[in-house]
């Protein structure tokens, strides 16, 4: 009995150990695996054409500092020496594409062969603020604090055959400052429009631009700051209507019955007798609460002399951060002056 347990036990104990070592075998191979620690990178990742490349190998196991280090153009050696772990090569003219080769030997032996393609496209970046600005004005509408505004990237980028992909074959992934706005990126997305924040800071719209296999790619990117909406007062002429030609400055001389027009650049509307736009006149200091509208009516009182302050303040009530304020000396006199004094 004594004899037949101890058989038991050791036919036991060699089973275990059989086990083990079975158990034990996969782990010894995967560390014998080859592993290779070098990379390879560019800067700029997507280059616009004849703009400055970096492109740089990095280990994290070699000790790079003083590894051979062979740069190549195609079969071209461009560049050799120990230590020498990037180059500066420039970007190639739109649809064509350079091949740059790194071969290194490190002084532990270790080497690697590390290969990048570059390829240039162009994506320039068009906006447009959707804010007012008076009729026939010839220039921009500005982005201020809570409006809107539009965003468009117009890409240039070419295939292998030099042949223009067509925006809308274009994947457009955009970003604000580090942020991805994955809803208002995707296939033919080629613009986005924001609404300012209530506390406006500036920020950066960055987009990426791919074509659907993403082998050609380009980037564009542009700063974005608000400013503020402005009020500008012009004469209107009963002959030739308003005269956008030339704003009223600070001093206004008040020969006869004068109407000025305010004009509210920038302020988030389309039409500057919007509802939502409170105008609000002041005549020394006094405010007018019988004048809301866009426009104010002076007459001299006969042959006195003097100056009036006249103020206007035009706020949002849509969007309370939009408010600007204009203010005039009206001077009147019955008698031609040809230096108007200074109004505090």
């Amino acid at each position: 009995m004594h004899s037949r347990t101890l058989r038991i036990l050791t036919v036991f104990f060699i089973t275990l150990v059989v086990v083990g070592t079975l158990a034990s075998t996969p782990l010894t191979v995967s560390a014998q695996q080859p592993y290779d620690s070098f990379a390879i990178e560019t800067t700029p990742t997507n280059p616009a054409p004849g703009q400055s490349v970096v492109v740089q190998v990095k280990s994290l196991s070699s000790d790079i500092a003083h590894a051979d280090i062979a740069w190549y153009e195609g079969s071209t050696l461009l560049k050799r020496g120990n230590g020498l772990s990037q180059i500066t090569v420039t970007a190639p003219k739109n649809g064509t594409s350079m091949k740059i080769t790194s071969i290194i030997r490190a002084s532990d032996g270790k080497s690697s062969t590390q290969t990048v393609t570059i390829r240039s496209g162009e994506v320039d970046m068009s906006w447009e603020a959707l804010t007012y600005t008076p009729p026939l004005y010839q220039g921009r509408s500005i982005y201020t604090s809570q409006s809107n505004i539009k965003i468009v990237a117009l890409p240039n980028l070419r295939d292998n055959n030099g042949r223009l992909i067509s925006p809308d074959d274009l994947v457009y992934k955009w970003k604000k400052d580090s942020t991805v706005l994955g809803s208002l990126s995707g296939y033919g997305k080629q613009s986005l429009t924001l609404k300012g924040d209530i506390v406006s800071r500036p920020f950066t719209i960055t987009v990426d631009v791919a074509s659907r296999d993403n082998s050609i790619k380009g980037q564009g990117f542009m700063n974005v700051d608000a400013v503020d909406p402005e009020v500008l007062l012009y004469e209107e002429d009963p002959l030739y209507g308003v005269l956008y030609n030339r704003a009223v400055g600070e001093q206004f001389s008040l020969k006869n019955e004068t109407k000025l027009t305010a004009e509210p650049y920038y302020f988030s509307t389309t039409n500057k007798s919007d509802s939502a736009l409170r105008y609000t006149w002041s005549i020394n200091r006094l405010e007018q609460n019988d004048i809301r509208g866009t426009n104010l009516i002076l007459r001299p009182k006969g042959d006195v002399e003097g100056v009036s302050l006249i103020s206007l303040r035009i706020d949002n009530l849509r969007e309370i951060l939009q408010s600007s304020s204009a203010e005039i000396g009206a001077y009147f006199s019955k008698k031609q002056q040809e230096e108007l004094p200074l109004f505090q």
